[in-house]
């Protein structure tokens, strides 16, 4: 697979990508119907690679302290004020079915623009953005119906990078505990 790896130097993402003189504004908002690469962000949690849609990231930071939040569902760490917004923290770890972690100086949320809303995801790093062409990217709702958040999956020559999809970060009921949880919050 031919791609390409971006280092980052963990600004704003959509900034870097708009930026880029390889690739216009419009390109990069609509890489399927052009043909053209799709940028994944490459994250890693273990030593596994995970990516999601670069369009739909729009910062990575280094890690905060993460405010628990109770009564939110297991896989929400827990909540960080990013410029006055406080959003949630999904732990891609516990997502996995992975023994959770203290945080560590060297771990990153990654902001996500989900359609329902903005999540954090923490992750122990982001390797940078890959380019990959629409023929290399396999959905896995045709290989595994019900997959889950997975959405596809890159097999490139450094192994498989799954792709999440930001539409099913959460489950129906996951998010419905969040919204009760945050509400909670709030009061």
């Amino acid at each position: 697979m031919a791609s390409r790896l971006i280092n980052l130097c963990f600004t704003d993402l959509q900034q870097l990508l708009l930026n880029r003189s390889d690739v216009g504004a419009t390109d990069v908002t609509d890489s399927t119907s052009t043909g053209l690469p799709n940028p994944i962000l490459v994250t890693r949690v273990d030593e596994r690679r995970f990516g999601l849609p670069a369009t739909a990231v729009e910062r990575v930071f280094a890690v905060v302290e993460i405010t628990p939040l109770s009564d939110a569902p297991g896989v929400i760490a827990g909540v960080v004020n990013i410029h006055g917004a406080v959003l949630p923290v999904l732990d891609l770890r516990r997502r996995l079915g992975r023994p959770s972690r203290p945080s560590r100086p060297t771990d990153k949320l990654v902001v996500v623009n989900a359609p329902a809303r903005r999540i954090v995801l923490l992750v122990d790093a982001v390797e940078g953005v890959e380019e990959v062409p629409e023929a290399a990217l396999v959905a896995l709702d045709d290989l595994v119906p019900g997959i889950g958040m997975v959405g596809r999956i890159i097999a490139g020559h450094e192994g498989l990078i799954v792709v999440h999809d930001p539409e099913r970060l959460l489950s129906g009921a996951e998010e419905g505990d969040l919204e009760r949880a945050l509400e909670e919050l709030v009061e």
